[in-house]
């Protein structure tokens, strides 16, 4: 860490003046205050707070992106614009937690010395910053997940891949959302007048560079770091002065790590990096991603055509916190009006970049994401199913056996792994063995679709390399909007919520209290039986009992999705395949009618 005097004072004040903390200052307080401060330097993984020790100064994030991580390992993370040890210098405390640096930071340093000689002078000052202190603390979290709030990004090549031509279309699009700039050994050097872009991390040298890299960045910019394609020292900065890295592969390629990949992983905190998968135009089927990923712990993965702008829009979104996932309740039968959404929203150019959900809406989401609109449509067809449902067991562990259901699922889907899909996906089920909801968004797909439509007594569960039981998501969560907003951050999260009550639930036949299921064989076997099996009665139970937290839970989370769109379809019994068909009209016509405002107002928000 390098404390010196601040190098642009009038940049300084209009930096608070932009802070919530410090807006109401009275101008000439202010020059004081900043005229009080010094700037710090810190380099990347530098730990330069400790929880515990007593140093009394208030830290305010200029350039950079800092961590804190306490003792038990909670860990958040912090963009430019934020205050660090608050408490330390208005509360007279020991600091509550470690602040890391993830990149090169640049910070503003207010020592206690000049705390007080600043609260002596100006006492009602001090009073305004300690509100709005206090206020911002109290309020939403002033954290962010990895990804959030990107400035600078650094564009690193993985493997033995060339990410030049990735490089010049991302700075094309990211050029017209607001300014970018692009920075590479060559503009460094012709910055300097000299060859300086290989100079060492460390020195006078290193300085002037960071400095000069730090006045580049700005909330309303983007700085684009295209680092070499061998690790070099201009390579090692640019992973030091990036919010987030862009590892970009071909697919044609070995993935074996390279040597900057080796260094990268190797350090315990790193910045939030994605693997960005660059296939051929004509590619139609990806193969392969889970051996990217084996040796690469990043935060995602984009698949992309250079030539596809749809594609490399899709990634635009996600940098830019404008993604839209869309996430679908379970619901039985129901489910199918998710497909009537989808149908609504891809006629009205909505851009669907991540789709998730839980037992129905999931099958309907990893069919989507495999196969498109038109396919899943057809899933609809009820004469697709009724070979596969029905077979029943002896009721030992499930109701049904598991070789149809797992063959409806394989026939359909193959062996595809969620790694491997244009458009990603998620799902979750309910772990018995842990009691906590398992977020399935990697693996074979027709496995993780059987997984979330275990529901128990059913169908038989799954099972997970750690033989952990597996069943119905739903049980936990019904609607995962909050899982859908970990992948899309700032985005948009459309919400299908169907109704899971049951209007039929009246059909179960009192049996009395002496209820012998044995009787219940014998009646049914009876050649005057109407037939009406005790299957029906057992699962129409099941299914009542098992959705009834889920009704009350998804009516909750419900609220916290940006648009909803309800499905209160209690005409159509939740296990009647017959009215699938209706049910994806019916979900398209509700869609319709409740988001046309939203449709419009996105038609605005977007016109280029």
């Amino acid at each position: 860490m390098i404390e010196s005097s601040i190098p642009d004072t009038d940049k300084a004040i209009e930096f608070l003046q932009s802070l919530d903390s410090f807006q109401s200052i009275d101008e000439h307080a202010l020059k004081d205050l900043t005229s009080s401060m010094s700037c710090v330097y810190v380099n990347g993984s530098e730990v330069f707070i400790k929880e515990g020790e007593l140093e009394k100064a208030l830290y305010i994030l200029w350039h950079g992106r800092l961590q804190v991580f306490t003792s038990r390992n909670d860990a958040v993370e912090i963009s430019a614009g934020e205050l660090v040890g608050e408490m330390a210098i208005l509360g007279n405390q020991p600091r509550t937690a470690n602040v890391k640096a993830l990149r090169d930071s640049m910070l503003l340093k207010w020592s206690h010395e000049a705390f007080e000689e600043f609260e002596a002078k100006y006492p009602h000052e001090v009073l305004k910053i300690g509100k709005n202190a206090v206020k911002r603390l109290s309020g939403k979290s002033k954290y962010i997940h990895p990804g959030e709030k990107v400035v600078t990004l650094a564009i690193v090549s993985s493997s033995d891949s060339d990410a030049s031509a990735f490089t010049e279309k991302l700075i094309q699009k990211l050029s017209k959302i607001k300014k970018t700039i692009l920075v590479n050994a060559s503009i460094c050097n012709q910055q300097f007048n000299q060859e300086i872009s290989e100079s060492s991390l460390e020195g006078e040298d290193h300085q002037k560079i960071s400095k000069w890299l730090h006045s580049l960045e700005n909330p309303n910019v983007f700085v684009v770091y295209e680092a070499d394609n061998s690790f070099t020292s201009w390579t090692q900065r640019c992973i030091r002065q990036a919010d987030s890295i862009l590892l970009v592969a071909d697919d044609r390629k070995s993935p074996e790590l390279n040597e900057t990949e080796k260094h990268l992983f190797s350090n315990e905190t790193f910045p939030c990096t994605d693997l960005i998968m660059i296939h051929p135009n004509e590619t139609k089927t990806i193969k392969g991603t889970r051996n990217w990923l084996r040796e690469r712990p990043v935060r995602d993965y984009h698949h992309l055509k250079l030539e596809n702008s749809n594609t490399l829009d899709r990634l635009v979104r996600f940098l830019t916190g404008n993604a839209v996932g869309v996430v679908f309740s379970g619901g039985g039968v129901r489910g199918f009006a998710h497909v009537g959404l989808l149908k609504a929203l891809e006629e009205n150019n909505i851009p669907i970049d991540f789709v998730g959900g839980v037992s129905m809406g999931a099958v309907v989401a990893g069919f989507y994401a495999a196969y498109g609109l038109e396919r899943t449509i057809k899933t609809s067809d009820v004469d697709v199913f009724r070979e596969y449902i029905a077979d029943f067991t002896l009721p030992l562990v499930a109701l049904m056996k598991e070789e149809k259901a797992n063959s409806f699922f394989q026939d359909f889907l193959g062996f595809i792994d969620i790694e491997d899909l244009w458009l990603p996906m998620f799902c979750i089920a309910a772990n018995l063995t842990t009691t906590q909801i398992k977020v399935i968004d990697r693996g074979v797909l027709w496995e993780a679709l059987r997984t979330t439509v275990a529901i128990p007594g059913i169908m038989p569960p799954m099972y997970n390399e750690k033989n952990e039981i597996l069943v119905d998501g739903a049980i936990l969560n019904n609607l995962p909007i909050d899982i859908m907003r970990e992948y899309v951050s700032d985005g948009t999260v459309i919400a299908g919520r169907c109704s899971i009550e049951d209007a039929n639930a009246s059909r179960i036949k009192n049996y009395g209290p002496a209820v012998s299921g044995w009787k219940l064989l014998m009646d049914y076997m009876k050649p005057s039986s109407k037939k009406q099996s005790s299957y029906d009665s057992i699962i129409r139970l099941l299914v009542s009992s098992f959705f009834l937290n889920s009704t009350i839970h998804s009516k909750e989370t419900a609220k916290d999705a940006d648009v909803l769109v309800n499905f209160e379809f209690l005409e159509f019994d939740i296990l009647d395949l017959n009215h699938a068909k209706a049910l994806v009209d019916r979900g398209y016509q509700a869609t319709i009618e409740q988001l046309g405002d939203f449709f419009e107002k996105y038609k605005q928000d977007h016109e280029q």
